[in-house]
């Protein structure tokens, strides 16, 4: 979940001192440099230059938000794009000099990629992102100032408290860390979105937080984040859908299909034995409460699409008296009878293929 900071730069400081913003980067990395030579403690020389520089931020305009004040807000809604986009341009270097921190106190060493088990649940949200070089730190160094479980620097993901453990079914904070990491995912997405590029998310997220009212929930990047979070969450309390989970987990044939393109499972129309399906990268699984499953041949997925044809009505005259009317319907060609022939084989088809024939337990 995106982190805010407790100390933020307001507008005027950095406006006035922009060249000095601009400049942040370059004087933490040569902090960096200089500890590194002189054999000292990076993680220290670095948190302790961000203090002060945070220290050096805070006289400033203390309320920005008055523009938005009720007694000015028509005026407002006229200069929200003008003023949000300086104040996103004006707190773009403090956010690049986040990520650089970031990076700094957390070795690539001690990052890890997303398992498999989490990318079950992550696959149908981000896609083929997950093998975009997404790196997770478990209990990252935070830079000082940011809360929040855990935030996202373009591929980097650094989460605060979870175990690295906690990516693994074993644990009991497992289904926690996916929906912390299916939050943060939605943000890689956006980064990706902008070509990764640290300034640009950066300078569009926070002209979105300026556009809210200054509202880290308000913030759209963050609601899109929240509601796939809040959607993953409720699947998760389904025993169905955990059920497809421990299949896939206990199966080499239904773990051979990849992971679920789809989700969460849809109960299979026209039947009322309970019958739930899940679409994967290559192939269809269909399980009953039972707990048993059905891997779609590809003859069988054909049945399945072809089974919602429709049989359309027709007569061999053309004439139907109908309370002493006559209504003209559709004659019964050879065209019509073929459709409706070959409509009634497939639907025979996929009923039997519900009513169980197959199904391993």
């Amino acid at each position: 979940r995106e982190a805010t900071t407790t100390t933020t730069p307001p507008l005027h400081s950095l406006y006035k001192r922009r060249s000095w913003a601009k400049g942040i980067s370059k004087k933490l990395n040569h902090i960096v440099d200089q500890a590194e030579k002189a054999g000292k403690d990076v993680v220290s020389a670095v948190t302790d230059a961000f203090e002060d520089m945070a220290e050096d931020l805070k006289p400033t305009v203390e309320d920005i938000g008055e523009a938005f004040s009720p007694v000015v807000a028509e005026i407002a809604k006229l200069l929200q794009p003008m003023v949000c986009s300086t104040v996103a341009k004006s707190l773009v270097p403090f956010h690049d000099a986040s990520a650089n921190l970031f990076a700094a106190l957390n070795p690539a060493a001690s990052a890890s990629a997303t398992t498999d088990e989490q990318n079950f649940f992550l696959y149908h949200i981000v896609g083929e992102l997950i093998h975009d070089g997404i790196q997770i730190f478990y209990q990252a160094t935070y830079v000082p100032g940011f809360t929040g479980a855990g935030i996202t620097m373009g591929r980097n993901v650094y989460l605060r408290n979870d175990r690295k453990s906690a990516a693994l079914p074993t644990d009991p904070g497992f289904y926690e860390t996916v929906l912390l990491v299916a939050h943060e995912l939605v943000h890689c997405a956006q980064y990706s979105a902008h070509g990764y590029s640290i300034a640009a998310f950066g300078e569009r997220y926070l002209y979105q937080w300026c556009a809210a009212g200054f509202s880290y929930e308000g913030n759209t990047f963050e609601k899109s984040a929240y509601e796939v979070e809040g959607r993953l969450r409720a699947s998760l309390a389904d025993p169905v859908a955990i059920g497809y989970f421990d299949l896939w987990r206990g199966k080499a044939d239904v773990a051979a299909l990849g992971y679920p393109s789809s989700w969460p499972p849809a109960a299979v129309t026209g039947t009322t034995a309970g019958i739930s399906e899940l679409r994967f990268q290559r192939g269809t699984v269909l399980r009953n409460p039972a707990g048993c499953y059905k891997i779609l041949s590809p003859e069988e997925e054909k049945a399945r699409r072809l089974a919602v044809c429709t049989i359309r009505p027709c007569i061999n005259d053309g004439i139907l008296h109908r309370k002493g009317r006559r209504e003209i319907t559709p004659k019964c060609t050879e065209k019509i009878w073929e459709d409706n022939y070959g409509c009634r084989k497939v639907k025979a088809q996929w009923a039997g293929i519900l009513k169980g024939a197959g199904f391993t337990c």
